[in-house]
């Protein structure tokens, strides 16, 4: 049977939907928001069910991506200026990256006030994420590191991907 629209509504959603990203696989699909939570759907050709609701960010979840290598992995950055990543079943953040001195570039201690995009390197090994402070950060998914910053934008980055 085909998905119909009204069958594939997100429905009970607390707040405006800002962004959204797909599994490698297809078969999840999770969805951050003004309520500060990221959504993990799971699709089929009846619809979408709820699979869990990750709470932990104090600001709008601006941007998602899950692990290519993982799809229990997923990472999302918000309005609070934090990056995170989480595991999809239990909810649990599995790491919080937050430039500082103690876990990476000296460089880095200077936080973007919003994350507004994420990206994960095909290997699963880097994140990638962009911010208001016109900055490009990249940071190693097994620790948190931030092990590079890009700097030399003139404005925000809304945007980052990795090619594969």
């Amino acid at each position: 049977t085909e998905i119909k629209e009204s069958d594939a509504m997100l429905k009970n959603y607390g707040g405006c939907i800002k962004c959204c990203a797909w599994s490698e696989s297809g078969a999840l699909l999770c969805t951050g928001s003004t309520d500060n939570t990221l959504r993990v759907w799971r699709v089929t050709q009846k619809g979408c069910d709820l699979v869990n609701v990750l709470r932990g960010h104090k600001g709008w979840v601006l941007c998602c991506s899950f692990s290519p290598t993982d799809e229990t992995l997923v990472a999302s950055g918000s309005s609070d200026g934090s990056v995170r990543l989480w595991r999809v079943e239990s909810g649990e953040t599995v790491t919080r990256m937050t430039p500082d001195r103690k876990r990476g570039l000296a460089a880095a201690a200077s936080a973007p006030k919003e994350v507004l995009c994420c990206s994960f390197h095909p290997q699963g090994e880097l994140l990638c994420t962009g911010g208001d402070d016109k900055r490009v950060r990249l940071w190693r998914v097994s620790d948190g590191a931030c092990v590079r910053v890009l700097q030399g934008h003139k404005g925000s980055v809304n945007g980052c991907a990795f090619q594969r």
